[in-house]
């Protein structure tokens, strides 16, 4: 359940942070919330977002798929992942109204909330959109717009999805980044579905670093993390992801985690690209 903290606009404005009670306080950061993540090498780490960067973040999302005062963000995913919590601060920034899907995960439970509610816009992982397509199940009319986040959402899938009527966009995002980095527009519902490539949001910078990996820069960026409850401050202006990209045209084509490739009888595989081409079959 949402805290009604978080739908108030004190708690926007203080100096208060959140999400911390895992570590002793960090006098160095004021107004901020922390989520829970593990890096490649399986270490949990806390990363410390400022409640500026993730209304920044809303901001930008919110204008991208225009939403409105009138709108109404729908949230099926839990609020300790920055997926769940850019929801709550979408429908915050866009001063819409915000319902809540409670229970457990249940297609069609979900699609009768989502006509009850006339929520228009909503995020989702691509399992999920696999069972409203699995269900045979058709969108409500109200909606507008599904940010499909959390991994990749293959083709054949989100074409599935895009014919019942699901307005499914694919989306490229991480925590550090307070959620998307980049989105496919509205306009995208006007063609047949392709995983990417994904419009880089306004508010983000990106280039190549040496290794290859993707690099990222702007104002919603992360401030730090906490690792085995040591307090790292970001000290650069970009932050080096683990992650593969195409970059053109100001756009992104994710190709998958460097860190996650294996070595099969002497050839680099994968496992992403294997999972996606299961999917598709």
């Amino acid at each position: 359940m949402v805290p009604p903290l978080l739908i108030d606009p004190a708690f926007w404005v203080n100096d208060e942070n959140w999400g911390a009670e895992a570590f002793p306080r960090i006098s160095e950061l004021k107004g901020h919330v922390f989520f829970r993540t593990s890096g490649s090498t399986g270490d949990a780490k806390w990363i410390a977002l400022s409640k500026a960067a993730l209304l920044l973040s809303a901001a930008a999302v919110n204008r991208h798929l225009e939403v409105t005062e009138d709108s109404v963000w729908g949230l099926p995913l839990p609020i300790h992942h920055v997926g769940g919590f850019g929801v709550v601060a979408r429908s915050y920034e866009a001063a819409c109204r915000l319902s809540e899907f409670s229970g457990k995960w249940d297609p069609h439970a979900f699609t009768q909330w989502l006509e009850e509610t006339r929520v228009t816009h909503t995020s989702l992982v691509p399992t999920q959109v696999h069972d409203l397509v699995k269900a045979g199940l058709h969108a409500p009319s109200s909606l507008v717009a599904i940010v499909v986040g959390g991994g990749k959402l293959d083709k054949a899938t989100g074409q599935s999805a895009r014919d019942r009527g699901w307005p499914v966009l694919a989306s490229y995002g991480m925590t550090e980044a307070c959620s998307q980095i980049a989105t496919q527009a509205l306009e995208a519902l006007k063609t047949p579905y392709q995983p990417a490539p994904l419009p880089i949001l306004p508010i983000w910078n990106t280039r190549l670093a040496g290794t290859g990996n993707l690099e990222i820069s702007g104002p919603a960026l992360f401030s730090g993390m906490v690792k085995k409850g040591i307090y790292h401050p970001r000290l650069c202006e970009w932050h080096e992801t683990s992650d593969r990209v195409l970059l053109g045209n100001a756009a992104i084509s994710p190709l998958g985690r460097a860190d996650f490739t294996v070595k099969i009888l002497g050839e680099l595989v994968n496992p992403e690209e294997v999972a996606s081409e299961i999917m598709t079959i």
